[in-house]
């Protein structure tokens, strides 16, 4: 029964939307979204591919102190059901590999971002086009095997917590490949979820406060898929980053989607790292405080986001506004999807005033993911299009609904819904 409780979460909060659905012709998985239509302009005609049910072997990570403490085999199976113009209840079911791995069940509100195309060269001297469509993904997941405080978090114990639920934040990228051959449809799938550690998930400000010990302040959750991930340092992405856009849907009242924004000027730069949480606790994967700035141009009147200073002390630092830690890398053939590719999250504060809805508040609570590919890839929209860029990084806001039909409330730790999506690309 708590199981099914909060796997019905994602759908409550689905349900609850006055949803308007822009129209969506049956098609394939190639081509631009249709988002790239003008500033605030609701989009009549998107162009996003159908999911079909997929598994994939993968791998869960604890860290501790910031370090690697235990990795486990997992197999995640995913269930992909558009519920909105850029909604789509995604149920999921993380079944342990070897005794002792994780087990959970859940649904995810999964938020469309944006997508993009990849080339790779094989060792044949062959050229492989694939096509990228990337979810942004939060919501509640019960254990069902593991143990605490590895690879269950100490919250999720039912012997020690009434609400065992597990709030993960995340992404999937979704892939296609090009093949003038046969029919193109998505095949292939990336899966990474994340439980950050206590003074960023269950913070006193967090819409779960937990004291220590089930706080769990020196540890960090994450899953990965497909196998093949290393918890290992990896570097953040740094500098420029102009390109991509900035999107918003309409909230509160009915759910539109909203064109985009091009972003003209950008730049992400790196002010300080430590081991969040743990004064004086240093490990190889670091937590990298950094500024994100940016420039968009909405029908010819700049707009501007900004990460800023916040320090709420002890157990809540953000020095320079946005937050990221480098989890590791895919380490795969080039040939199979995602080949070599590094992974970067990010928790953070933007202030940044959505024009598209009247009376916006000026602060954004924002949780993501970055990605950077060796080879590149190539976007549709933005500023540049058809331009080459190796990181893709994605932000989205977190909004509570505090009711039906809303009004939302700033905050994070629990399922949310978001109506500013921040595609940022790195060269």
């Amino acid at each position: 029964m708590i199981m099914l409780h909060h796997a019905l979460g994602a759908v409550a909060l689905a349900l609850s939307l006055p949803l308007s659905v822009a129209a969506q012709a049956p098609q394939g998985c190639i081509g631009d979204d249709g988002f790239n239509i003008g500033w605030c302009e609701p989009v009549v005609n998107m162009n996003l591919p159908p999911i079909p049910r997929m598994s994939v072997d993968g791998d869960f990570c604890c860290l501790l102190n910031c370090d690697l403490e235990q990795s486990f085999s997992v197999k995640t199976s995913i269930n992909h059901l558009p519920i909105g113009c850029d909604l789509a209840l995604i149920q999921v079911q993380v079944a342990p590999g070897a005794p002792g791995a994780p087990g959970y069940i859940g649904s995810l509100l999964g938020k469309y971002s944006r997508t993009w195309v990849e080339t790779t060269t094989l060792p044949s001297g062959q050229t492989l086009e694939r096509q990228v469509w990337r979810w942004l993904v939060n919501g509640p997941m019960v254990s069902f095997a593991g143990a605490a405080p590895c690879p269950i978090p100490p919250h999720a114990d039912p012997s020690v917590a009434d609400d065992v639920s597990v709030h993960f934040t995340g992404h999937i990228d979704y892939a296609c490949d090009i093949n003038p051959l046969v029919p193109n449809r998505v095949d292939k799938f990336l899966i990474n979820l994340n439980h950050e550690v206590g003074c960023i998930s269950h913070n006193t400000f967090s819409a779960k406060p937990y004291a220590l010990p089930i706080a769990h302040h020196d540890r960090s959750y994450h899953l990965f898929g497909p196998a093949g991930f290393v918890c290992q340092p990896v570097q953040e992405p740094t500098g420029s980053a102009p390109g991509e856009a900035v999107r918003s849907t309409r909230l509160p009242g009915n759910y539109v989607c909203l064109g985009e924004a091009p972003i003209i000027d950008g730049a992400i730069d790196t002010l300080a790292e430590n081991c969040l949480c743990m004064a004086g606790v240093t490990g190889p994967l670091d937590y990298k405080h950094q500024v994100f700035r940016g420039v968009t141009d909405c029908n010819g009147v700049t707009n501007q986001y900004l990460s800023f200073f916040l320090n709420a002390p002890p157990v809540l630092p953000f020095p320079a506004g946005m937050t990221a830690h480098p989890l590791g890398l895919w380490v795969n053939p080039p040939d199979t999807f995602p080949g070599l590719r590094e992974l970067t999250t990010y928790f953070g504060f933007l202030q940044y005033v959505d024009e598209c809805n009247p009376n916006d508040f000026p602060v954004k609570v924002t949780t993501g993911v970055g990605t950077l590919r060796p080879e590149g890839g190539l976007v549709y929209g933005g500023t540049d299009p058809g331009a080459l860029f190796r990181s893709f990084i994605d932000l989205e806001d977190m909004l509570l609904p505090t009711g039906i039909f809303g009004p939302y409330t700033m905050g994070w730790g629990t399922l949310f819904i978001s109506k500013v999506v921040w595609n940022i690309n790195i060269k």
